[in-house]
């Protein structure tokens, strides 16, 4: 900093000689310069500033003169400004402060091609929009049929090349189809070239009698939409053999104004290149647009990646469509998350695992006993068991088939949700490493090599595995919105952030989390849910009706799970049941406090029949005449993926589902009431229009979601 002082003093200094003002350009070229190293001590001086306060605010709170809140305000404060330099310090490159100019250009594919540059220009738009620049299409040649020829957008905004220069080469996309009847795999390109925009300050002189220009008319949708004169330019530059095409205004001498600040842009970037030895022609970068030139590839055979052919770096992000129906086998697979193996309600996280156990070895890794739990629930089963592990009473490995074990670690944790977040990230390295420690006894003693590590949902307790354990792949599940509850909320919300943007892929039941995920990290995947249909298969009618609720009356209107205040709406449940005296309503499973004290309890027409097995819910859903599940909108459930519904479903249930966000995904199978009247009138509708067919509809439909499914998707996206 004492350097950019001194030489912000030998710039000014420079402005007071008489005769700097005779060059205006050269003049406004050294006023940037000053106003740039004037904002970079002003930016430092705020980081200083920033921390200070940080420090002053953190000792009142430890005197408990401030609190809690005003600490982490103040941390996020200083936090944000201090990425904010560091990334500006990153781009450092006179260039990379400048805007950008992106051009996509379709290659080899046909109608394949031309959609993959439309899907590239749709990107890279909204990524200008979120990152507040302001996005000018300079010229647009449509396809034939369907997407886009060629693009030239102009990114207006500081740092907008900086960002954007990484993205120059060729783009190969794979998949199946949309266009080809038969559903066959297609390979196609587009490529992506940036240059900086360059102003007035930047002299590029082109000799007049390399360049030759052409005019033509815009095109347009017809009518008063075409343009009668010829406004559009084609400007070429024949050392560089470049083309330059504006068609922008409907001004003739804009758009060569336009089109010449273009080519001196392109011209600039080909000079850069040159310094920076990266290539030594620009045609080594505007290569053919076709096998063989591509600087990042999207295989799928003969083998499963996606490989930067610049810097060598592979990760598994794309589909295996080739061999989809082929599992992937003999691999060591380290499963963690939120829920325990010895959880008494179903759980997906045992589902997966169970999964990958058919063809793989798995470790499933219990969540570390915390300090608290230890001592105040240490009379429960579950705890007790724990701490006898942790005194070396119990093995803490439990073999539960041929493929699976499970890990009970045998360090306790401390809890530290009550620290503001400034030292809580402190701690929590410390008990990522606990943790990890255990795991890696375990991957020791069970001889796992090149292990994939697959996290359902724990983002706090399992932050760092990745740096602590050091897997051959980190995958991220995120399925449920665990961040809205209180006790996540306070540290999850960040945690979260930082695991998505350091695992190599994350799958997502939800497109609200895929596009939330898409935010922090490229590889994101929305692969629906999966259910065990199994176990709510009765085509042979061998599912026996439970005694418990063979003699309550129809019509039963039933719900299976957890009944909680969190989730599930009590007032609609209290009007039903109060409004349609004739109807029976049956809830399965354990209750929380709220509804142990509802008024739920004193109506004779609801049936509370407790905790039951996972094994015995089909049993209890083929009983009812209508499935339902009534839940209460808010952050955790309206993009949540309510496994139940599959489960109703699979046994043909007509299903009636809180309208929340998500539940459009279902909309062609269930009845989606937005408000508790609304139940009344679709419990009634749902009676009436049952069938056979519309059974076997929903049967079907359930189908596409079993558990084999959900995890041969994964596989898809997994490196083989």
């Amino acid at each position: 900093m004492d350097k950019k002082i001194i030489k912000i003093k030998k710039e000014e200094a420079k402005t007071q000689i008489i005769g700097f003002w005779d060059n205006p350009k050269n003049a406004e070229e050294e006023l940037k310069k000053i106003n740039s190293l004037k904002k970079w001590i002003s930016d430092f001086e705020n980081v200083k500033s920033n921390l200070e306060d940080l420090e002053v605010i953190f000792e009142f709170f430890e005197m408990q003169e401030a609190n809690e809140e005003e600490v982490f305000e103040q941390y996020k404060t200083t936090l944000k400004i201090i990425e904010e330099l560091e990334f500006k310090n990153m781009l450092s490159e006179k260039e990379d402060s400048l805007g950008a100019i992106l051009k996509i250009n379709s290659g080899a594919g046909g109608t394949e091609s031309l959609d993959w540059a439309e899907m590239l220009m749709r990107m890279y738009i909204r990524w200008g929009e979120r990152n507040n620049y302001k996005v000018k299409e300079i010229n647009f040649q449509s396809g034939d049929e369907v997407g886009v020829k060629s693009v030239t957008l102009e990114f207006i905004g500081d740092y907008a090349y900086g960002f954007l220069k990484c993205e120059n080469g060729v783009h190969r996309l794979v998949r199946i189809s949309p266009f080809d009847s038969n559903n066959k795999r297609h390979t196609t390109f587009a490529s992506v070239f940036v240059s900086p925009s360059i102003d007035d300050n930047i002299e590029i002189i082109i000799n007049p009698s390399d360049i030759t220009w052409d005019t033509f008319r815009c095109g347009g949708a017809g009518g008063q939409s075409v343009n009668k004169l010829e406004t559009g330019v084609r400007l070429k530059h024949y050392p560089s053999k470049l083309v330059v095409e504006n068609t922008e205004g409907r001004s003739q001498f804009k758009n060569k104004e336009n089109a010449l600040r273009i080519l001196k842009s392109h011209l600039y970037e080909i000079e850069l290149r040159k310094k920076q030895e990266k290539q030594t022609q620009i045609e080594g970068e505007k290569k053919k647009i076709e096998w063989g030139s591509q600087i990042r590839s999207y295989v799928m055979h003969p083998y499963k990646m996606v490989k930067d052919l610049r810097t060598s770096y592979e990760t598994s992000n794309v589909q295996d469509v080739l061999d989809g129906n082929k599992n992937m086998k003999n691999r060591d697979i380290i499963v963690v998350g939120l829920q325990a193996w010895d959880i008494s309600i179903g759980s997906t996280c045992k589902n997966i695992a169970m999964e990958f156990s058919k063809n793989n070895r798995v470790l499933y890794v219990n969540p570390a006993l915390k300090r608290k739990t230890s001592i105040k629930e240490k009379n429960k089963i579950e705890v007790k068991k724990r701490l006898e592990i942790i005194n070396n009473k119990k093995d803490d490995i439990e073999k539960i088939n041929e493929n699976l074990w499970t890990l009970y670690p045998k360090k306790i944790i401390e809890s530290i949700n009550f620290l503001p977040s400034c030292i809580f990230s402190y701690f929590n390295k410390i008990n990522n490493k606990r943790f990890s420690e255990c795991i890696k006894d375990a991957i020791k003693r069970l001889n796992f090599k090149n292990f994939i590590i697959f996290n359902d949902n724990s983002m706090i307790d399992c932050l760092y595995l990745k740096e602590y354990l050091k897997p051959n792949l980190y995958i991220y599940l995120l399925r449920d919105n665990v961040i809205s509850r209180p006790y996540h909320k306070k540290h999850g919300v960040k945690a979260q952030i930082e695991l998505i943007k350091k695992v190599d892929f994350m799958v997502v039941n939800s497109y609200y989390f895929r596009d939330y995920g898409k935010k922090y990290n490229k590889n994101v995947f929305m692969i629906g849910q999966g259910c065990n249909l199994e176990l709510f298969n009765d085509d042979e009618n061998q599912i026996k009706i439970p005694e418990d609720i063979k003699n309550i009356p129809s019509i039963k209107v039933g719900y299976t799970g957890y009944l909680t205040s969190v989730r599930l709406d009590i007032e609609v449940l209290i009007y039903v049941a109060k409004n349609r005296s004739d109807w029976n309503l049956v809830l399965v499973g354990p209750e929380d406090e709220d509804f142990k004290n509802s008024e739920l309890h004193n109506l004779k027409n609801v049936y509370f029949l407790g905790l039951k097995k996972p094994e015995e819910l089909p049993s209890y859903i083929k009983s009812f005449d209508i499935a339902i599940n009534p839940q209460i909108i808010n952050e955790m459930t309206n993009w949540n993926y309510p496994l139940k519904i599959d489960e109703y479903l699979s046994m043909g249930k007509p299903t009636v589902a809180t309208k929340t966000e998500f539940m459009e995904y279902f909309k062609e199978h269930t009845y989606l009431p937005k408000n508790k009247e609304d139940y009344v009138f679709f419990i009634e509708k749902a009676i009436k229009e049952n069938s056979k067919f519309l059974e076997e509809k929903r049967k079907s439909y359930a189908k596409e979601h079993s558990w084999e499914n959900f995890v041969k998707k994964i596989y898809e996206i997994i490196e083989k």
